[in-house]
């Protein structure tokens, strides 16, 4: 026996920005139950604990009696399987399971602090179970058994509207529950595969389910009063050539694709997920300049741009600390910003290889030298502005000119994206230079987002919070012999040990950047301003409250100097040292 209700998610009501759209930014979700004699099958979960809860009683109601043995998870995408621990709990005999792939994808949505600031951020209040768990691995063969009878097989598909996705199969019943891999009347998420080449493989993953010719096919979203049934397959496929078709004709705008689409499927539920899917489509294939350093945050912003279709620069002081962007076909270049022939000998290249044209600057190189403020290096400090500061004000400018030329020749207009830093709103002691540096950037930023804008030329700043990278090493704190902070160096490179081992992963990271600027075209936002990274919205939120000086008490902890013992004996260094000069 097959029964599947379908959950309307009812979240936190989110405001949508551009779009008439429902009350809601998710679709309904298929739970698909497939039940023995004595046992049954659950295909994914809803979302919420409320959802959750209704769906155990759904399922208590449905296949009374019987054993629940598996939960089989079709993908990666949270809305599919958050509800994974509390049937668990209520079913302690259940095993949860799915393939390896889909296994890897999970284990990242649920990592912190991406889940937290991302699912728990979208369902506030309580509304999720926490913690969360993976399920486990299938074997090599992706198959299990009902009651020692009845084989299931989790058929891999490859991208659907997301990577790894699988349907499950049962051969006996010439069933195919298919996850995201096929839709009903909703729109579907064209957001990841925003490539021709990803719409395409979405296709031929649903040629592989109407391979198995089924019977039965249980789309992963569709509306409670529909039917399942085959034709779902052929109008999967049909809404995904409709999209190409509307690209091909080059339209102007997201505006102009989410309408052509619009006016072709006028009843499909939920637009938002469409209106995301064109924003992602007519950002596939422009081309980013992107800074970087060997396992920093740039290395895996230009990693991830370059997954998502984009034709991806890269450049390093060095070249050979790009050779893993290089395998991936990033094309690398040498650079340093401090210097004007390096920059002139970038912008020859780039030109030669684009005609003259680039989508995106996006200006991430950085230093960070620790010291206390008056006993900081004066060259260290220069040397840290120009990298920092003097050579992002020559990066724009020298690229303005190729940003100009691809303007009003793409869907959104060309973007520069500035990094700067929490630490541009934060007095992180012993970092006061480093921080005057940000700050100078997002205000230069900020001044230039104005200045830019009769041009054509979107200008983001990137609140950088913290990410685990190598600008977080004790080896950058360096404090003078004989400092008068010497009481709390070991303190101050405990922070940054702390930093790095705690902060988010540049992985983590970069997917979130990446993921805001696919969506924050001029019609779906204006997204002048990012804040991402560990810790990053609360300094956002103090700023924005003006609670500024709680930030006090938490700078001076983390390095000790709240200890009201150390600052005597700092201020006792501090006469001392005065002393001995008027002696001289």
């Amino acid at each position: 026996m097959i029964s599947n209700p379908h959950p309307q998610p009812r979240p936190t009501l989110r405001e949508s920005t551009g779009y008439a759209c429902p009350d809601t930014t998710w679709s309904p979700e298929t739970c698909t139950l497939i039940y023995s004699e004595r046992e049954a099958v659950l295909v994914d979960t809803g979302i919420t604990i409320d959802q959750n809860k209704e769906l155990i009683e759904w399922i208590e109601a449905t296949a009374p009696g019987r054993k629940l043995s598996f939960i089989y998870i079709t993908h990666g995408h949270a809305d599919h399987f958050l509800g994974l621990p509390l049937l668990l709990q209520h079913f302690p005999e259940a095993q949860a399971v799915a393939t390896e792939g889909t296994v890897r994808h999970i284990e990242q949505q649920i990592s912190e602090p991406y889940f937290s600031s991302t699912w728990v951020a979208f369902f506030p209040g309580g509304q999720l179970y926490t913690p969360q768990q993976p399920p486990k691995a299938l074997p090599k063969d992706n198959k299990f058994v009902l009651g020692n009878r009845w084989t299931f097989e989790a058929v891999e598909c490859g991208h659907s509207d997301t990577f790894d996705s699988t349907i499950l199969w049962v051969p006996d019943l010439r069933l195919a529950v298919c996850g995201d891999v096929v839709y009903g009347d909703v729109h579907q998420m064209l957001l990841e595969a925003n490539t021709p080449e990803k719409r395409q493989e979405w296709i031929r993953a649903i040629e592989k389910v109407e391979a198995l010719d089924p019977i039965y096919v249980v789309p992963g979203h569709r509306k409670a009063d529909e039917m399942d049934g085959v034709w779902h397959l052929e109008s999967t496929k049909q809404y995904i050539r409709d999209f190409i078709d509307v690209l091909e004709k080059k339209p102007q705008t997201v505006t102009d694709v989410f309408s052509s689409m619009v006016a072709k499927y006028p009843y499909r539920f939920n637009p938002m997920v469409l209106g995301w899917g064109c924003a992602g489509a007519h950002m596939s294939g422009e081309v980013p300049l992107v800074e970087c350093s060997s396992g920093g945050a740039g290395h895996h912003i230009a990693l991830e741009l370059a997954s998502r279709g984009w034709r991806v620069f890269a450049t390093a002081r060095s070249t050979k600390s790009l050779s893993t962007l290089e395998e991936k076909g990033i094309e690398t270049f040498e650079l340093d910003v401090t210097k004007a022939e390096s920059i002139d000998s970038l912008k020859d290249e780039i030109v030669h290889r684009t005609g003259g044209k680039l989508d995106m600057l996006f200006n991430n190189a950085g230093i960070m030298y620790e010291a206390p403020a008056i006993e900081a290096d004066a060259t260290c400090i220069r040397n840290m502005f120009d990298t920092n500061v003097f050579g992002l004000f020559d990066m724009v400018k020298a690229f303005t000119p190729l940003l100009l030329s691809c303007n009003g020749t793409k869907y959104t207009p060309p973007v520069i994206i500035n990094t700067a830093s929490v630490l541009a709103r934060l007095p992180f002691v012993f970092s006061s230079a480093y921080n005057a540096s940000k700050a100078a950037v997002a205000t230069y930023s900020d001044t230039l987002r104005i200045e830019l804008e009769p041009l054509g030329i979107k200008v983001v700043t990137l609140f950088m919070g913290e990410v685990s990278t190598k600008l977080m090493s004790p080896d950058n704190v360096s404090f003078v012999p004989g400092s008068l902070y010497s009481d709390v160096l070991e303190g101050t490179k405990e922070r940054s040990r702390n930093h790095a081992d705690n902060s988010m992963s540049p992985e983590i990271f970069a997917r979130q950047v990446v993921d805001q600027i696919l969506t924050q075209s001029p019609e779906l936002g204006k997204g002048e301003y990012m804040w991402k990274g560990t810790n990053a919205w609360v300094v956002w939120l103090l700023n924005a409250v003006g609670w500024r000086k709680i930030f006090d008490g938490l700078v001076k902890r983390m390095v000790g100097l709240d200890n009201q013992q150390i600052q005597k004996a700092i201020l006792q260094k501090a006469r001392a040292s005065v002393s001995r000069a008027s002696d001289v």
